[in-house]
């Protein structure tokens, strides 16, 4: 006896699957049963079925509903037996039912089998044991085999056949031939021969007339169509385009804006209205810095470059040369050229007249420099700040050509040039960067102490304009404070000049520190007074606060001389 379990409700309905011999059929969800059920009210592993000797046991291995018949079964239930027809339920969703299947053909005795033959009712017995022939009779060569055993007629109220099957077949009997017909009787000889008779007209065969029939059905069912359903018909075939073709323009409609997407989000780069400082993925600054190898200011002053990949540079003593690229993608384009230098004659003249020098000799090189005009001395940093000045220019080199901006500082008798240039092709976006990054890095201590030649320096020696200068600081007036800075940078510009030994440079550098933190002190706290008027609209101290101060910083190498013109006091 086989078995096998028909799946009545649930996701498997009308699914079976065999129990096999010796072979455990696992149930559950989990996808090591030999039949996964994946509703969520049954148990990874559910129930197990064994085919035993004395029939189907289940082994219920869940702690959820399990019943068979409407029985419940105990959860952690051996061997419980099942017999077929038993329905069983995992869960509420699903049921299968334990079916048997008889593994013996079927013994059918054909001996007794009858079988209706005709719709007539006539019945024929036939009788398949070999006959041993009777009478033959030898005609044109043809055989025939006659039984003359009488035989029972079949009768009229019983339709059956019955057949032996056992017994080996005997031939059929041939069936008699048809008589042949009688030969024509030969007419009479006649004196003369008569003309042979006219060949009798042949009838029409059969076989036209029935295809003339089936021709005269078609054409009877074939018709014209009316006016209304050839409108019809056109109606119906201009619907099935016009559906066509919309479905046609929705599908392409749909792949467009498919394409559209994938390109937008993970092709299309938007273009950069400005050019940014490139940036790594956890939005840091890609940057490093490079040193002025060779000038004694190298650890206080440098310069800060975007470090991407692709970037290189290139050192040689007094010039150092950096090829980056700027932007959100990293794809325009930076030059960086440092040049720095050390020219005592400088510091006899004035921060213009030193760069229009410079500008002098590039314009008279191979490279067909376009100098603009010279822009007004800005300020880096804070409080008297670094000043520089600037000027932009277009140049051309290898059949290209290059925008960039040039920026000059002093600091002693040295003198750092920044060139800044990107393709003249990218310059509608990236020269706002440009104009607008500075790259030199200064520390606190370069600020403090920084001081440059000058053009028209105070009468005397070293010593003199020293010991003038002390005598002023030491009546703490800032009315006074202008000259003796004067004073001191003339005492540096003279020692630097003259390659004296002492401690007079020394000295002269404590002085002019020790007067710009009077000067930053002094700053802060008027500019306090100024934020309170301001707060109470009280004009009239607001403006004796601002003549007061443009008489304490009345130079125009100080930076906060034109942040109080420009009332500026952020």
């Amino acid at each position: 006896m086989k078995y096998q379990i028909r799946f009545t409700v649930g996701e498997l309905e009308g699914k079976v699957f065999p129990i096999q011999d010796g072979e455990a059929l696992t149930l559950g969800r989990s996808r090591s049963n030999n039949v996964q059920i994946t509703a969520p009210d049954v148990s990874g592993h559910h129930v197990i079925l064994n085919k035993t000797a004395t029939g189907i046991k289940m082994d219920n291995v869940s702690s959820r509903t399990t019943t068979v018949d409407g029985q419940p079964v105990p959860a952690a239930q051996q061997d419980y037996p099942l017999v077929a027809g038993q329905t069983v339920t995992l869960g509420s969703v699903t049921a299968f039912t334990l079916e048997a299947i008889d593994d013996q053909p079927p013994k059918i005795n054909l001996s007794s089998q009858k079988t209706a033959t005709d719709d007539d009712d006539q019945d024929t017995r036939l009788d398949l044991q070999p006959k041993a022939p009777q009478a033959t009779e030898n005609d044109d060569d043809e055989h025939t085999v006659i039984d003359p055993t009488p035989k029972p007629q079949a009768s009229q109220d019983e339709d059956s056949t019955a057949i032996d099957l056992n017994k080996p077949a005997a031939p059929a009997p041939k069936p008699a031939p048809a008589p042949k017909p009688a030969p024509a009787p030969k007419p009479a000889p006649a004196p003369k021969p008569a003309p042979p008779p006219a060949p009798a007209p042949t009838p029409e065969p059969e076989e036209e007339e029935e295809e003339g029939d089936e021709n005269a059905t078609i054409a009877m069912q074939t018709r014209m169509a009316t006016a209304e359903e050839m409108e019809f018909m056109k109606g119906k075939h201009q619907k099935e385009r016009s559906k066509q073709f919309w479905l046609t323009c929705i599908a392409i409609f749909i792949v467009i804006n498919i394409l559209i997407f994938v390109y937008r989000f993970y092709f299309y780069r938007a273009p950069e209205k400005f050019a940014s400082w490139p940036m790594s993925e956890s939005g840091e600054l890609l940057a490093t810095n490079l040193q002025f190898e060779g000038c004694p200011w190298f650890r206080e002053i440098d310069i800060e470059y975007p470090d991407v990949e692709g970037a290189t540079i290139e050192k040689t003593p007094g010039n150092i040369k950096v090829n980056t690229f700027i932007g959100k993608y990293r794809d325009v384009p930076l030059f960086l050229t440092v040049e720095y230098f050390q020219d005592f004659e400088s510091l006899s003249k004035s921060r213009q007249t030193v760069f229009e020098e410079w500008m002098a000799k590039k314009a008279s090189g191979n490279e067909n420099w376009n100098f603009d005009v010279m822009r007004p001395v800005n300020f880096y940093q804070y409080d008297h700040g670094i000043p520089y000045v600037s000027v932009s220019y277009s140049r051309t080199k290898d059949s290209e050509s290059f925008y960039g901006i040039a920026v000059m500082i002093r600091m002693e008798e040295w003198i750092f040039i920044l060139l800044k240039e990107i393709p003249m092709r990218e310059r509608w976006h990236a020269e706002y960067f440009v104009n607008l990054v500075c790259f030199f890095r200064f520390s606190e201590v370069f600020q403090n102490v920084h001081w440059e030649g000058l053009a028209e320096q105070a009468p005397g020696t070293t010593q003199e304009n020293l010991g003038e200068a002390r005598q002023l600081l030491m009546r703490r007036s800032p009315s006074v404070w202008q000259k003796a800075e004067l004073l001191l940078k003339s005492a540096l510009c003279k020692y630097r000049m003259e390659h004296a030994e002492g401690n007079e440079y020394e000295t002269a550098i404590k002085l002019l520190k020790d007067l710009r933190e009077n000067q930053i002190h002094y700053f802060n706290a008027q500019k306090i007074l100024m934020i309170k008027a301001n707060t109470t609209k009280d004009l009239v101290s607001m403006r004796n606060l601002q003549d007061n101060l443009k008489a304490v910083f009345s130079s125009e190498e100080d930076f906060r001389f034109h942040k109080i013109r420009r009332n500026q006091w952020d």
